[in-house]
């Protein structure tokens, strides 16, 4: 037996296949790209630039620095120029090229058959200039872009993405339409249709379920920046003490009273949450509408940056199902999926209906060969899901029964602080208060936290605001691990994770806590399919179709 004869050996490939294909013409971005790129950096730097020009003004040094101002303005100018001369690109046979750098140079390749498939996005700067940013998708992963040209005419976006797909059908396996392999001159003449689209009243309904205070985030950033501006010290405990205490007008007017100021509060919290949400959500999903393609799922969507994709059926990996108590008592869910490309807009889950009934969900489902879950599940939930919120909430509780226990409220160096003699007493509280939603919230998830296994697929269904259903098909399952720490090792549970290509790295599928057989066990039978499946013969007939289709 040869030293060697455990090895694999490759074949070589024929000379024909080994003779160099010439790549394409080189070109650069559109020309406007410049002003483009200009005007988004000015946006996006607008907070830090007004500050600056604050800073000068107010402590007068807009003399001292004036000079350095024309010097400044040139920087700027010239930058996103020489960037733009010595970025370049190219679209050959078999591969695209991407070349960039002033002094470090940098030269990406990108096969054609890694391609997934070409986003075009356009920000209203774009769509001022008429241009629109083209996005090459491969699933690479990673929090970088993957290829990306920023940007081009409307008009040489949509040509190098019809250039770059039919490179892809003269490279690839053969494209499949509901699951049966056609000819690629039959994709051409395959017929878009519409699956789900989003109504006016749709966008304002979705608005209102996605209750956001984003506004109050924004108001205190603002303040962060310009707090110089305000005649008060924000940073001050001792200033939002007296202004709490300045409300104890309120506790001497009647029960009617408060209780309307309360509501009057309570209403325009939830006024403003509502329109924040509304605004959020046009801008958006303005236009939302998925379509059916030859290559798979066609999503186009926005008001101000519109975004058009397409996501390829086979490289779906899950399906996630999202609602709430209040969307789900009016019949409302949300339906996104992990894909092995990341969606144009920077966001870890392509959408595919942000507000739908149960049925369209299920329609859309069998469009990517999934299903919801049949008939009722067999539960999985086990007491040791309740450790880690018992533990906070012993240990909260504990916290607060030692403050009040050591007498801290009572003693000089607390009393000579004003608003350290009103936070010791209100941090009892709220250790207690702490302690008690710990414990509520681990019962309320325990409640909601199900599994089941059924028809090759897992479902998990958790969450107590924000519920999910998790439909991950056990044959793209990359890896099942579990995870146990020092204490659940004593207690005989495990943690299980399921690894799954595409996604966000945070965002994890997970079992909780699990008795270690039922842990071991369980794994064994979501391993089982995809052990069974033999990838090797799925790449030589993917092979095999490539040959016959050219």
């Amino acid at each position: 037996m040869d030293a060697d004869s455990g090895l694999i050996h490759l074949g070589e490939k024929p000379v024909e296949e080994q003779e160099h294909v010439p790549d394409g013409e080189w070109h650069r971005l559109a020309p406007l790209s410049i002003v483009s790129e200009l005007i988004q950096f000015i946006t996006r730097s607008i907070i830090g630039l007004v500050a600056m020009a604050f800073f000068l003004f107010r402590n007068d040094d807009t003399q001292q620095f004036a000079p350095y101002l024309p010097l400044i303005i040139l920087a700027f100018a010239i930058a996103p120029i020489v960037r733009w001369y010595r970025f370049r690109y190219s679209v050959g046979e078999r591969e695209i090229r991407i070349e960039q750098g002033l002094l470090s140079r940098s030269l990406r390749i990108i096969p054609m058959e890694r391609v997934h498939d070409v986003a075009l996005e356009r920000k209203p700067v774009h769509r001022l200039f008429g241009l629109a940013k083209v996005t090459i998708e491969t699933g690479g992963g990673g929090d970088g872009e993957e290829g990306a040209l920023d940007a081009l005419t409307l008009s040489a976006a949509g040509q190098l993405r019809d250039t770059i797909r039919a490179a892809q059908r003269g490279q690839s396996a053969l494209p499949t339409i509901d699951g049966a392999d056609v000819a690629a001159d039959t994709v051409l003449d395959y017929e878009e249709h519409t699956l789900y689209a989003m109504s006016p009243t749709d966008l304002v309904n979705a608005g209102l379920f996605n209750f956001s205070l984003a506004f109050i985030a924004i108001v205190g950033a603002a303040m962060n920046q310009f707090d110089f501006l305000i005649p008060f010290d924000v940073y001050n405990p001792d200033f939002w003490f007296d202004l709490l205490g300045r409300g104890q007008f309120l506790l001497d007017l009647g029960w009617v009273t408060q209780a309307i100021a309360i509501a009057a509060g309570a209403l325009s919290l939830l006024l403003l949450g509502a329109t924040t949400g509304i605004i959020r959500t046009v801008l958006r999903d303005f236009g939302f509408t998925l379509t059916r393609t030859a290559r798979g799922l066609r999503r186009r969507r926005g008001l101000l940056t519109q975004s058009d994709v397409v996501m390829p059926v086979h490289r779906i990996q899950t399906a996630i199902i999202s609602t709430g108590p209040v969307r789900r008592w009016f019949g409302y869910y949300a339906l996104s999926v992990e894909s092995l490309a990341r969606d144009a807009e920077k966001q870890d889950n392509h959408s595919l209906a942000p507000h739908a009934r149960l049925d369209m969900v299920g329609q859309l489902l069998d469009e990517i060969d999934l299903e919801l879950a049949p008939g009722e599940p067999v539960y999985g939930r086990r007491l040791p899901v309740l450790l880690g919120g018992v533990i906070w909430a012993v240990t909260l509780c504990a916290l607060a029964v030692g403050l009040i226990a050591s007498g801290l409220s009572d003693a000089p160096f607390v009393r000579e602080e004003p608003w350290l003699a009103r936070a010791v007493p209100f941090a009892e509280i709220a250790f207690f208060a702490l302690g008690l939603w710990s414990a509520a919230s681990a019962w309320l998830s325990w409640r909601m936290h199900h599994y089941w296994v059924a028809n090759d697929r897992i479902f998990i269904r958790h969450g107590i605001w924000n519920q999910r259903l998790i439909i991950l098909p056990l044959v793209k399952l990359q890896s099942v691990d579990w995870v146990q720490g020092p204490l659940t090792q004593a207690l005989g549970v495990a943690k299980i994770r399921f690894g799954v290509a595409g996604g966000s790295a945070l965002a994890t599928h997970e079992l909780p806590w699990l008795p270690i057989a039922e842990v071991e066990a369980l794994r064994a039978t979501l391993i089982a399919p995809a052990a069974a499946v033999d990838y090797s013969v799925m790449v030589e007939r993917a092979r095999t179709s490539a040959t016959l289709g050219a």
